[in-house]
């Protein structure tokens, strides 16, 4: 993780393009994301880790460890990721709607402070924080393989209706195979 922030000072400091901002927003995002999950998992190892930001910002257990409810901490995560009423940082940038140049460096440096606020938050109260299990991508029961199965499946069957265009058919199949 460490790794990451490193590279995105570097990337802020190094180059001075108008997309290095969206670039360092896409990585930094849902690094900080899992990690609020990773809050809650390391608090409560029972309680579901809600799929929502928003919802996960507002968790009780979350806010406790990272400052308390009315923290500076916790009023920047709403501010910056959090709500759509706030800036909402994660999904303007996940779903393109920022162009280049659009969104300041400042608010990408303040997403990393924020970063490194949380963590000495967590460090102060003597909170060493749990990763949670991940979904396992590659090899026999991996996510890629159990995905290439079920398209096998679609494209077999799709090549049994003849009524189905032949452009169709070159699209799933064409799909299928960037997806392995």
């Amino acid at each position: 993780m460490d790794n990451i922030f490193s590279e995105a000072i570097d990337l802020l400091q190094r180059r001075d393009d108008k997309g290095v901002v969206i670039e360092v927003l896409l990585s930094l995002t849902p690094m900080l994301e899992r990690s609020l999950g990773n809050i809650l998992f390391t608090a409560d190892k029972n309680t579901n880790v809600p799929s929502l930001l928003r919802d996960l910002i507002n968790h009780d257990q979350v806010q406790e460890a990272i400052g308390g409810a009315g923290c500076l901490n916790v009023l920047l995560l709403h501010l910056f990721m959090g709500t759509p009423s706030g800036l909402n940082l994660r999904n303007l940038v996940w779903h393109g709607f920022p162009r280049p140049g659009e969104i300041s460096p400042a608010l990408a440096s303040s997403l990393i402070i924020l970063a490194f606020s949380i963590g000495e938050s967590l460090q102060s109260r003597g909170v060493i924080v749990e990763k949670r299990p991940t979904v396992a991508l590659l090899g026999q029961s991996g996510l890629f393989s159990k995905t290439e199965r079920i398209f096998n499946q679609i494209q077999s069957k799709l090549f049994s209706f003849s009524e189905i265009p032949c452009f169709n058919i070159l699209i799933v199949t064409f799909s299928c195979r960037i997806i392995r």
